[in-house]
């Protein structure tokens, strides 16, 4: 974001936002973190993905359109990329999945929703936009501390694409190769 005030952008959008991602069909929440006051961006899978009831870290066989393309540290996460080479087998193609999906910051959650009025599937992941060099508004309001880029609703929402598209393709890897 630039130019306006991040107050005043983030004080003007809603707290929780619910969606189907176009082209993936996937369901997406954004919620805002209680405390810290900045976005949550989460992606759901059915029992039918491969990767329903498996934590963020956890190794899996990776389809290779998620390992052979450019990303970003910042897609990725700093951490999940360097604690990935305590499971990752690259010869073999395991990859933990937080170093298989781009979001903002890399993924930090897989669990069944922890906010109200979630029926829409059973299994999310998700990702903060509470890192190094973002806004976070707590942190402004209670110690002054307003440095950094405001990551809006719009960003977030791209997030959650980038992070569906990912997700959607590791289904489609995994149903194509049953199929062999």
């Amino acid at each position: 974001m630039t130019g306006a005030s991040p107050i005043a952008a983030w004080e003007r959008e809603p707290t929780d936002l619910r969606f189907t991602d176009d082209a993936t069909g996937l369901p997406c929440a954004m919620i805002r973190h209680r405390e810290m006051r900045t976005w949550c961006g989460y992606i759901g899978v059915l029992h039918t993905h491969p990767w329903h009831r498996l934590a963020y870290q956890t190794p899996v066989k990776a389809p290779s359109p998620l390992i052979n393309r450019p990303v970003s540290i910042h897609e990725l996460g700093a951490i999940n990329v360097f604690c990935a080479a305590a499971s990752a087998k690259p010869e073999q193609g395991i990859w933990p999945i937080d170093v298989l999906v781009r979001c903002h910051g890399g993924i930090t959650f897989s669990d069944v929703a922890y906010w109200e009025n979630e029926d829409r599937a059973s299994w999310w992941f998700g990702f903060d936009c509470s890192h190094g060099g973002d806004y976070i508004p707590a942190l402004a309001a209670n110690y002054g501390l307003a440095n950094g880029v405001y990551r809006d609703a719009e960003y977030v929402q791209h997030c959650c694409a980038k992070a569906a598209a990912d997700i959607s393709l590791a289904a489609k890897a995994a149903t194509r190769g049953a199929a062999a």
